[in-house]
């Protein structure tokens, strides 16, 4: 009668069957299988990811529990994004059993993934695929560095920027600037499909003079969000330099000319960024900052000139007139004929016991009469006050060729006008004959 003997090596190892035998005598050791193999894949539960929905470049996160009769080797997650591009990414563990894997998606849209598990034998388990959408609901952020405010603009200047997107990183062709003249009240496209390297070239001078703008910059994203920033308070567009009016006053002569000291007053006026400076100078001295009135007092033919500087930094042309000043009456001085002497047909003959000139027949009476201040305008020739000739142009004389029967005394007077107004006065007692 033989006896059947089971021993379990646990832990399920092998079964040894124990046979004895009477009629032999012997122990036969036989396993229950040739060989020990795990069979059982992975078990992947729990499947989940959140922020559900997920913003875009916002974090999600996605988990799952992973358990194996023996071990869990490795889990990843395959993630295939709206525009059919794929990661393979290792998932993180937590123990005993939680994996997870953490990142951000910028694309807005629909992605899939799915987990995959494989444990120490190799075996391996694959879930059903699950999807996420990703939304894009945050406007690019809108940065305006210049003009913000408060500035004086002229000319050619550089609007700038910075537009950040998360999810469209570059935002080119998607930036529009507009401006205001209203104090933001209303705004007008300046440029639209704008590149992104944030800065744009702004010709002022196709706009009207103003005080009250403002520049605003838009800036859409993949997703038609728009993101926008505005200049917090108006600034000024100026490209009309400022114009200054000179005033003279002092005792006028004739012809522009002063007979005493001038007193100069200038008047710069800017309607739009006010005056800044304004600068004068005498002649070829130094440039003077204009901050009252002030004085000319020597005489000659002075030359002013002066400009003004607006706050926006528009120039005044050079502006230069004359400040003439001459209070000094001419010098006259009748040098024919000269006393004493006797003069027939214009010539100088003798000289006579009298001092009362004698003239026979034609004579040229010559004036000499220097100014080299704002010189002679006109001499005028007389007879016993009785105006004979005026002559304006140098040289200054007149022939006297009147023919009288009988000797006869006559005064001679000659009188000079400069141009200021001034004049003097020369005379002679003379007699004429023939």
């Amino acid at each position: 009668m033989a006896k059947k003997y089971i021993i379990e090596y646990y832990p399920k190892l092998c079964s040894i069957l124990i046979i004895s035998s009477l009629l032999c005598g012997s122990i036969f050791f036989v396993p229950t299988s040739a060989s020990l193999q795990d069979v059982t894949p992975p078990e992947i539960t729990q499947v989940l990811h959140f922020p559900d929905p997920p913003e875009a470049a916002e974090n999600l996160n996605i988990m799952c529990n992973v358990t194996d009769n023996i071990a869990v080797h490795t889990v990843q997650v395959i993630i295939t994004a709206p525009d059919e591009t794929s990661i393979e990414a290792e998932m993180s563990n937590l123990p005993p059993s939680f994996y997870y894997y953490t990142d951000t998606y910028s694309m807005p849209g629909i992605y899939t993934y799915y987990i995959w598990a494989n444990d120490t034998a190799g075996n391996t388990k694959t879930t059903t695929t699950y999807s996420f959408h990703v939304f894009d609901t945050m406007p690019p952020l809108v940065d305006l560095a210049y003009p913000t405010g408060g500035e004086n603009i002229r000319g050619r200047v550089n609007i700038t920027w910075t537009a950040l997107d998360k999810s469209d990183p570059n935002l080119n062709g998607d930036i529009t600037l507009a401006y205001s003249n209203d104090g933001g009240a209303n705004y007008n496209l300046l440029v639209s499909g704008q590149e992104n390297d944030g800065t744009y070239d702004f010709d002022t001078t196709l706009l009207p003079d103003g005080t009250l703008y403002r520049i605003q910059v838009n800036a859409t994203d993949s997703s038609d969000n728009i993101g926008t920033d505005s200049s917090t308070a108006n600034f000024t567009l100026d490209n009309t330099p400022p114009q200054t009016t000179p005033t003279l006053m002092g005792p006028q002569g004739q012809n522009g000319w002063y007979t005493d000291t001038v007193t100069i007053y200038l008047d710069a006026i800017d309607n739009t960024s006010g005056v800044s400076s304004l600068l004068y100078r005498i002649e070829n001295g130094s440039w003077m900052t204009y901050e009252e009135s002030f004085i000319i007092s020597s005489e000659g033919n002075h030359t002013l000139t002066f400009y003004a500087t607006d706050a926006a930094g528009n120039h005044e042309s050079h502006t230069t007139i004359n400040v003439k000043i001459d209070g000094t009456d001419p010098l006259v001085n009748i040098t024919k004929p000269l006393s004493g002497v006797l003069y027939i047909s214009d010539r100088e003959i003798i000289s006579l016991s009298s001092e009362i000139p004698l003239i026979i027949g034609t004579l040229t009476v010559t004036v000499d009469s220097p100014n080299e201040t704002s010189g002679i305008r006109l001499v005028e020739f007389s007879l016993d006050y009785q105006i004979e000739e005026n002559i304006s142009e140098e040289p200054w004389t007149w022939t006297w060729d009147d023919s009288v029967l009988f000797p006869r005394k006559y005064l001679l007077l000659v009188k000079i006008y400069d141009w200021a107004g001034n004049t003097n006065l020369d005379t002679l007692v003379v007699r004429k004959w023939l």
